[in-house]
């Protein structure tokens, strides 16, 4: 890893800017997407088979995506996600189409499902699986009907009663809180506390050990509006694994590791003995690159 790291330094001795990193685990499958973000406003999805920790790079896309408001479905065959191209506002006809939630076919973007927002605004958009075939989309409760053009291959439903209840599933404008805390609830975190700066969830590991999660709320150097920070801590509450400088961190319980991301590499770390840890895979390597999908 050290021989990584050293490769980001350019040769006048500062740091290269590296690649953001987000991931989802299919909750039934062996498989995750990954969304590398950079330089400016674009990002490669990346389909990723845990069984074997091959990589397949899929499409870029250039405008505005919000991966805390995506999800995987759980045989990890297919993504929801939320994205908007806001120059398309300077075009009247083209106002109402700036920003969309579509579903289409890992590690692919092109939409087999797709709902407009009709507006100008990065408010609400994305949304969860429910199982396979189900959707439950964030838009207002009351809000305007969606346009839909898609095949209509995925049914739309009402969202859990926890998304309603305990976090205002598309009030106050359906940020991404809205739609990324209950996906972690869902998939094994616990929610512990919020407090001025964000919110704090804990997931059990092995051996008395937790993985704990800072999701956050402000804008800095080297990350978005919404962050994160990470460390694994004992039975005793002591921090036994520094994972502040992972910006996404999960827990791969059948491969009984921890995965995450640091410096724009994919990383995986075994609670063996010896902790070790392993990179997986270089996202700053990649470069932009145009595609299509092939369906």
């Amino acid at each position: 890893m050290r021989q990584l790291f050293e490769q980001l330094i350019d040769a006048e001795g500062g740091f290269m800017a590296t690649a953001r990193i987000q991931a989802i685990l299919a909750r039934e499958a062996a498989t995750a997407v990954v969304f590398r973000r950079g330089p400016a406003n674009k990002t490669a999805v990346i389909g990723w088979d845990l069984k074997t920790d091959t990589f397949k790079v899929g499409q870029w896309f250039c405008g505005s995506f919000y991966g805390y408001r995506s999800d995987l479905s759980p045989d990890g065959k297919h993504l929801i996600y939320f994205a908007g191209k806001y120059q398309r506002v300077v075009r009247d006809e083209m106002a109402g189409k700036s920003t969309w939630t579509a579903v289409s076919r890992v590690p692919y973007l092109k939409a087999i499902d797709l709902w407009f927002n009709g507006s100008a605004s990065g408010w609400n958009g994305g949304g969860h699986f429910i199982d396979n075939r189900s959707v439950a989309l964030n838009r207002p409760p009351y809000g305007e009907h969606l346009l839909h053009e898609g095949a209509g291959r995925f049914k739309v439903v009402q969202p859990t009663a926890q998304c309603v209840l305990r976090f205002g599933w598309g009030a106050h404008g359906g940020e991404c809180p809205q739609v990324y805390l209950p996906r972690l609830i869902r998939d094994g975190w616990r929610l512990l506390g919020e407090d001025d700066e964000g919110w704090t969830l804990q997931r059990s590991l092995r051996k008395g050990l937790v993985l704990q999660k800072r999701f956050l709320v402000g804008t800095g150097e080297g990350h978005g509006i919404y962050w994160e920070r990470h460390e694994v801590c004992d039975e005793k509450g002591e921090v036994v694994i520094d994972g502040s400088n992972w910006g996404w961190a999960d827990w791969d319980a059948p491969r009984k590791r921890i995965v995450f991301a640091e410096g724009g590499l994919i990383c995986s770390l075994a609670l063996s003995e010896d902790r070790s840890r392993k990179v997986l895979f270089d996202c700053n390597a990649l470069k932009y690159e145009r595609r299509l999908a092939p369906y």
